[in-house]
């Protein structure tokens, strides 16, 4: 598959983002961590309990949704399936951190390729980014949904307006699902549940 550059980001930065870009869930092993935390996002300041997770999660889809150009839908199913909308939700066993189970190293390189693209003329996102980075980052929500919703715009732009194999690339990694596409060979069971548990979510309302 060709893949052209996209974003304002160089060709070889995204092949290599895509190339190291790791799962951004593990379904099982997650741990919940303490129920409140403080939100450095100028939008979200206040102390948040469990209660108002989703509407948390509800109100930055919004927000990075105009940014990115990806459907909230996308993002508030994705949430649910991957945390059940808990902010500060670690998978034990691969790291993965946030509301949408993002990997550290995966973050790191989103940070890179975020702060070469255009997107950094908007407002919002050069605000996210000018919190410092420190080892709980991740588990703020604004910027967890916002490195969560730019990736989403990249596999978007891999594998086009399905949201079926976006899903699948984000939990899996984008290159195994190019070499089933490539190989016209089903997608791993791994990721046809996935893609069940993001169905599931719609169902429940979190659109």
């Amino acid at each position: 598959m060709n893949i052209t550059p996209i974003v304002g980001i160089p060709l070889a930065l995204f092949g290599a983002l895509m190339l190291f870009a790791r799962p951004a869930h593990a379904p099982m092993g997650v741990r919940r961590e303490p129920s409140k935390t403080r939100i450095s996002s100028p939008e979200v300041t206040k102390q948040i309990d469990d209660r108002a997770y989703p509407e948390t999660v509800k109100t930055l889809a919004a927000k990075w949704s105009k940014v990115f150009g990806i459907r909230v839908s996308w993002i508030r199913s994705q949430a649910y399936a991957e945390s059940k909308n808990v902010l500060r939700a670690k998978n034990v066993d691969s790291g993965a951190m946030g509301v949408l189970q993002i990997l550290p190293g995966t973050a790191r390189d989103l940070l890179k390729s975020l702060r070469r693209s255009k997107f950094m003329k908007n407002k919002f996102v050069k605000e996210t980014l000018e919190v410092e980075p420190t080892d709980d980052y991740l588990f703020n929500p604004d910027v967890n949904i916002m490195l969560a919703t730019y990736y989403m715009g990249l596999l978007k732009h891999k594998f086009g307006d399905d949201h079926d194999l976006v899903a699948a690339a984000y939990n899996i990694g984008p290159g195994k699902i190019a070499r089933c596409l490539a190989t016209q060979s089903p997608l791993p069971e791994r990721s046809r549940i996935y893609i069940a548990m993001v169905k599931d979510a719609k169902r429940r309302g979190f659109v």
